[in-house]
């Protein structure tokens, strides 16, 4: 592979980031932390290239959800800006402050050791990753009001595809399909849910659940109700080969990391 794999060293070094210094110290946890960190081959490679938000025709994706002041802060900034921060890139620099008294030590060079801090929006409850706005499973507790005026501050934008919020009923809409919520739960560690496929047709003029080895699902809404109804198509064929095609993607990332 390109550039070969460097050993991990025996203890943290002083530029891994501080969540590996929290809690029990395991080598799985230290080498996990140690390549996904800002600036880190795996990060670089496979991560760095990806958009964080990113619109394909009518439909915005996200992993927690736009809120308003990120619409306002820029969606393509914040592609850019977290592009940066992945790549282990440090932030525009601040203005410099005004010129020391003579008599004044000068302050010591600011560390280049350790990787640049995640970027606002990237952080807390409100960011565009960890938002929980529009995924309550109650609908009543979605802020609809709140989505519609998102997406209409975005030019074609419809709906929302948002995950990070586990959904235990399996992919569904809400705010009258202006927000799909696709978070399965896949992950052993996450409940260990079945694979289901979100597809988007006609740029959204239809809208399907797909789950193996079951009927395709159209994601309706009765009029009125803005409420969420599932009508299966009894003669649409099951998605072919939904899990083997993940299996297959997980094993070409595997060979991937292991050629390094």
């Amino acid at each position: 592979g390109q550039g070969g794999t460097a050993a991990l060293p025996a203890r943290p070094p002083a530029s891994l980031s501080s969540m590996a210094l929290s809690g029990a110290y395991g080598a799985q946890h230290f080498a996990r932390t140690y390549a996904l960190q800002p600036g880190a081959h795996i990060t670089t490679r496979f991560f760095a290239a990806h958009p964080t938000v990113l619109q394909v025709g009518s439909t915005l994706f996200v992993h927690g959800g736009v809120l308003p002041h990120h619409v306002e802060y820029g969606l393509d900034r914040i592609n850019r800006e977290t592009r940066e921060w992945m790549l282990g890139r440090a932030p525009p620099p601040a203005p410099a402050p005004p010129p020391a008294k003579a008599s004044s030590p000068a302050p010591p060079p600011p560390s280049t050791s350790s990787p640049p801090p995640a970027p606002s929006f990237l952080r807390g409850a409100s960011a565009l990753v960890w938002a929980r706005d529009y995924s309550a499973e109650d609908e009543g507790r979605c802020d609809c009001a709140k989505l519609e005026g998102v997406l209409k501050s975005i030019p074609g934008a419809a709906r929302m595809v948002v995950g990070h919020t586990i959904q235990d009923g399996g992919i569904n809409a809400a705010c009258g399909g202006r927000v799909l919520r696709v978070d399965v739960g896949m992950s052993a560690g996450c409940g260990g849910g079945d694979v289901e496929v979100l597809e988007v047709l006609g740029d959204g003029q239809q809208v399907r659940r797909l789950r193996e080895g079951l009927p395709a699902e159209d994601i309706t809404h009765s009029r009125g109700s803005g409420r969420t109804v599932l009508t299966s198509h009894e003669h649409a064929p099951p998605p072919a080969g939904v899990t083997s095609w993940l299996a297959a993607i997980e094993q070409a990332l595997a060979t991937a990391v292991r050629s390094q």
